[in-house]
Parts: structure tokens; C-alpha cells; sequence
């Protein structure tokens, strides 16, 4: 995972461009490819790229408030030792305005695509504020599921969304069906 920080605007948009064109923003309907890319915005982070103005209220009040808004604190818990303000980062002294997220088959691919993605958004306009490294989900080695939804409860079937799968992504057969 990459935490990231545009800095420059106009880069950070053309860098988009680029993603969407050559089609390295990937998807559920990709499996089977050797590497997956994905991306997340913050309301800053849109805001800082300059395509939402401050006052666009069609966004949730809780993404516009942001984790580390006293509002959204306080209805989380994030109290005494917990608060924003002790956070190595995502607070109003280290704000993150993308999460990059990539991943690969194996190590080879990864490295690869690494190297090719941080060469491209460092000279977009864009640093990190923090890389995040993760590990394969051992004990499902055949789930392709990048937050490790295995059991069926946390990646729930949405009536209205489409749907990527015809078998359940876990193997364990006592999982939720």
C-alpha cells in the first residue's frame, strides 16, 4: 500500500489519465491477471485535485468530515490515546490524499510493477507519505480476495451490485454460503 500526497495538480490528473488509458486500474472482473492495481481517494485528496469544490455536499458527511474530524472521532471512539492528533499519519498534520493499493501473483511481479508505478507517480506530482508492505494470506492460498474477505460475512452479496463470482471465494466448506 502506498499513502500518498499530491503536490502538484495538474501531474496528478495527467498521471490519472495515463492509469485509465493504458487501463493498469484494475477491477474484480480482472482475475486471472498476474498483478492488480487499485486506488482510494480521501474528499481532501479530490479536493487537492482540484475536482470537487470545498462546499460539494453530494458526498457523504462522514467522507467529507474525513477519520480525523472531531465529529467523526467522537462517533468512533477515537478518544484519549487513540485520538487523530497521535496518528502516525491520515491526521490534519500528515493527511493522505490516495491510497494506491498493488498487488501481484509473486514477488518477480511485484517488484516489477513497483518499480514501474513509483517511478511513474513520483514524477506526477505525487510523494509518499508512507509505504505499507503486505503478506500473502497463508492460510487461503487460493483466494485472490486483497483484504483477506474469505468467510462470506465480510464480503456480503449486494442485490443491486453485479456479480464477479459463481462460487463463494472461500474454500473452508463451514463458511457462509
Amino acid at each position: 500500500y502506498y499513502l500518498l500526497k499530491i503536490d502538484d495538480p495538474g501531474k496528478a490528473r495527467a498521471w490519472l489519465r495515463t492509469l485509465s488509458k493504458e487501463k493498469r486500474i484494475t477491477n474484480g472482473s480482472h482475475r486471472g491477471t498476474t498483478w492488480c492495481l487499485n486506488l482510494a481517494f480521501s474528499y481532501k485528496g479530490l479536493i487537492n485535485l482540484q475536482q470537487i469544490g470545498r462546499s460539494n455536499e453530494s458526498f457523504e458527511l462522514a467522507f467529507r468530515d474525513g477519520m480525523d474530524s472531531d465529529r467523526r472521532s467522537v462517533v468512533l471512539g477515537e478518544q484519549g490515546e487513540n485520538k487523530p492528533q497521535k496518528w502516525y499519519w491520515g491526521n490534519k498534520d500528515e493527511p493522505v490524499d490516495v491510497l494506491l493499493m498493488l498487488y501481484a501473483k509473486n514477488d518477480a511481479i511485484h517488484e516489477e510493477r513497483k518499480n514501474y508505478e513509483e517511478s511513474a507517480f513520483s514524477s506526477a506530482g505525487i510523494h509518499v507519505i508512507k509505504k505499507l508492505e503486505t503478506l500473502p494470506i497463508q492460510d487461503y492460498p487460493s483466494t485472490k480476495e486483497h483484504f483477506g474477505f474469505v468467510d462470506g460475512i465480510s464480503d456480503p452479496i449486494v442485490e443491486v451490485f453485479p456479480k464477479t463470482t459463481k462460487t463463494p471465494i472461500s474454500t473452508d466448506p463451514q463458511a457462509p454460503r
